[in-house]
């Protein structure tokens, strides 16, 4: 994978801890780590009150917005599976890495980062049978459906990974329903030399 990552300037937002660290300070630490942020990107509040990235100057078309160096963001390749974990899909994997430095707290390396992630993220599966309705779309209804469906699949696979992070079980179920909608709705993946990689930025 290239190491300069070209990014859409259009950045899902979501609703994010009030005491979540400026974009500033991320900034400065992928500067630290050797990437590249353009001085015209900054968070903010749009009038909804969700947090994304905005423009605050012009960009020139084909501008790199933000470049992150090699290992500096959490990931998951197909080729990389330990003994431990053979048989898990990059996605899987990616959760477990991401709960795995939520847990080591201010010790991980991507604390900052961990920091800047919203505390919900609702997807179509966590929409109700009425909200649902109010689509009238078969289509989509089915995909809610298929996300409910492959979200206890997940658990359920990664149950035993999760036991050592998390004793309680219902506290293990609500880390892993946060952190899969955290891949799910923030991961990249492509397809390089025969192998599967998922990054999440």
């Amino acid at each position: 994978m290239p190491w300069l990552l070209t990014v859409a300037l259009a950045v899902h937002a979501a609703t994010l801890p009030a005491a979540a660290p400026s974009f500033a300070l991320l900034a400065e630490q992928i500067t630290r780590q050797g990437g590249v942020v353009h001085g015209h990107l900054a968070d903010g509040l749009d009038a909804r009150g969700l947090r994304g990235l905005f423009a605050r100057g012009d960009i020139d078309a084909g501008e790199p917005l933000l470049a992150l160096a090699p290992d500096s963001f959490l990931g998951a390749c197909s080729a990389d599976a330990d003994d431990h974990e053979r048989g898990l899909k990059p996605f899987e994997r990616l959760i477990l890495a991401l709960l795995r430095e939520v847990k080591a707290g201010g010790a991980s390396p991507h604390a900052i980062y961990l920091a800047t992630l919203p505390e919900h993220v609702e997807l179509l599966r966590d929409w109700s049978e009425r909200e649902l309705s109010w689509l009238q779309c078969e289509r989509l209804v089915a995909a809610a459906v298929s996300q409910r469906k492959h979200h206890e699949r997940t658990f359920h696979r990664l149950d035993g990974f999760l036991a050592p992070l998390y004793e309680d079980a219902a506290e293990r179920w609500r880390a892993f329903s946060w952190a899969e909608s955290i891949v799910r709705s923030r991961a990249l993946g492509y397809d390089s030399e025969g192998q599967s990689h998922l990054w999440l930025l």
